[in-house]
């Protein structure tokens, strides 16, 4: 499949999912480490609270759209700069853990 092909049947598939049933699979990613999905400089990514830096590699193109749009209706994920978000990431998860 060509890429402009892909393009197109994410952007289909993505207007068929609710924003609210990607929350679940974001909140089970997060659970089990010590950082949040955020959009960074205009990149996914996920960011850790220790500052430290990762790579992601996805099969389907699909799921990292999908946590864009969720992570888009939520600015307090939304960074122009790293230190930023890990200070951000850092303060959310404070939050969480007080709860």
């Amino acid at each position: 499949m060509t890429p402009e092909r892909e393009g197109k049947r994410v952007l289909r598939a993505l207007r068929t999912i609710p924003v609210d049933a990607i929350a679940p699979h974001i909140a089970a990613d997060e659970a089990s480490s010590d950082g949040l999905w955020c959009i960074v400089g205009g990149e996914l990514s996920f960011v850790l609270a220790d500052g430290g830096r990762t790579e992601t590699f996805w099969d389907d193109p699909l799921v990292p759209a999908q946590f864009v749009r969720w992570i888009q209706a939520h600015p307090e994920r939304v960074h122009g700069t790293h230190e930023v978000a890990v200070a951000a990431v850092r303060s959310l998860l404070a939050v969480r853990s007080d709860a």
